[in-house]
């Protein structure tokens, strides 16, 4: 995993000593490996310091040597060490500017408390990542933006600038991810200690294959029970506005949860695991549920007569189409049944061919239970005969129109 740093609000060269205490908390953690010294692997910031502290002494044991003067000045009568012109550059190089005079053997690299002189931080950055460049491929850091290039030479060349840095990362192998459990309790963990570092000012995140596939584990319940509710209220809305009767909606919107919770206890019971495919097939069976349902709850809402005979007349016109329609589902899923992959076959195929089944048994023998005791009024009431419309009136027409259409046609003959 790594422990990434973005630097759009943090400045590195002032914030040394957070970036080091943030490393340090990430690698106190029981989840991450750690060395026989009880620490973690090094990262960029400490490579660097380490190889910044060498070229101090560098410059002190040169300075002692007499191959340095304290100004920068050279020896000129002295083949010098390749590593006393790079801690000379480095000196030398503040920002944009060169200037040896009020540096060597007056500034340190690296000061006694183990901070990185911060006013050439990012010309020592450049220079690190130019001289060590194998030491920063094995920190992986991932600079972003990378540093400018820079070649070592005997001259008087200013080491460039880096850019701020707006991306870099601190890498930690992890340990005791045994199972799902422990991987949840690890990201936890390690979340907590990342955003208590992000309140204090140093803007950053893990990343790692547990928190790609885990970390929507800890909020999977409540979106689902989110999604499900929202879904469900979209349901009644919608049904509402096309039939205009709302307690029809709420029938039909409790049929479709009721369906979901039973099918959420089947993938319970035979060991089909909460997980974001199951989940979303959760959520599909509220739609799903639907089909099984609003039909039979409107065609007894539009049959007339007692509850009995609405409920006979509803069940007699909807109970083949709604059959038909679930063995059409079936039909489209059927094809799931054959393939060599058993997550697929458990997880899609035998879910959904369950949720068909609930939602048959739902909407054909639940519902129509319910609607006998709790059903809706039917939408009309005759005056007579209470199981069927009175037969429309003839038409009348107006004697003056007859006459008119009378003498119409006898013009029509005449002529």
């Amino acid at each position: 995993m790594f422990a990434v740093i973005r630097g759009f609000n943090v400045d590195f060269p002032r914030q040394q000593r957070q970036i080091h205490q943030y490393r340090q908390a990430m690698a106190d953690s029981k989840y991450v490996i750690k060395g026989e010294d009880g620490q973690a692997q090094e990262y960029w910031l400490s490579m660097m310091r380490k190889w910044l502290i060498h070229l101090d002494n560098v410059t002190d044991q040169a300075i002692l040597d007499g191959d340095l003067k304290i100004g920068g000045e050279l020896a000129a009568d002295k083949a010098l060490d390749a590593e006393v012109y790079i801690a000379r550059a480095m000196l030398c190089s503040v920002g944009n500017n060169w200037n040896c005079a009020t540096r060597v053997g007056r500034v340190r690299l690296v000061d006694e408390n183990g901070v990185i002189n911060e006013a050439g931080f990012y010309n020592l950055l450049t220079g690190w990542y130019n001289i060590e460049s194998q030491m920063y491929y094995v920190s992986q850091a991932s600079f972003i933006p990378l540093p400018p290039e820079w070649i070592y030479t005997k001259e008087d060349v200013l080491v460039p600038p880096a850019d701020p840095l707006l991306y870099c990362q601190i890498p930690f192998y992890t340990t005791g991810l045994t199972a799902t459990p422990a991987i949840m309790e690890s990201i936890k963990d390690l979340r907590a200690i990342c955003d208590k570092f992000t309140d204090a000012g140093l803007d950053n995140y893990p990343q790692g294959l547990a928190f790609t596939f885990w970390e929507q584990y800890l909020t999977l319940r409540w979106n689902l029970f989110l999604a499900i509710c929202i879904i469900a209220g979209a349901v009644f809305v919608v049904i509402s506005s096309l039939i205009f009767n709302p307690y029809c909606a709420f029938m039909v919107m409790i049929i479709v949860v009721v369906t979901t919770i039973e099918l959420g206890g089947f993938m319970g019971i035979f060991g089909v695991k909460m997980n974001p495919i199951s989940a979303v097939t959760l959520i599909c069976a509220v739609g799903i549920g639907v089909e099984f349902t609003a039909h039979v709850v409107l065609a007894f809402l539009t049959s007339l007569g007692s509850v009995e005979t609405r409920l006979q007349s509803c069940l007699l016109h909807m109970f083949v189409p709604v059959f038909h329609g679930a063995i059409a589902t079936l039909l489209g899923i059927i094809m799931l049944a054959f393939t060599p992959f058993d997550f697929v076959f458990k997880y899609f195929f035998v879910v959904m061919s369950v949720l068909v089944l609930i939602g048959i048994f739902n909407g054909l023998c639940l519902l129509p239970v319910l609607l006998t005791f709790i059903g809706p009024k039917s939408e009309l009431t005759p005056r007579d005969d209470p199981n069927r419309l009175p037969a429309p009136p003839p038409l009348k027409t107006k004697p003056n129109i007859a006459a008119n259409l009378e003498q119409g046609g006898k013009g029509r003959g005449e002529g």
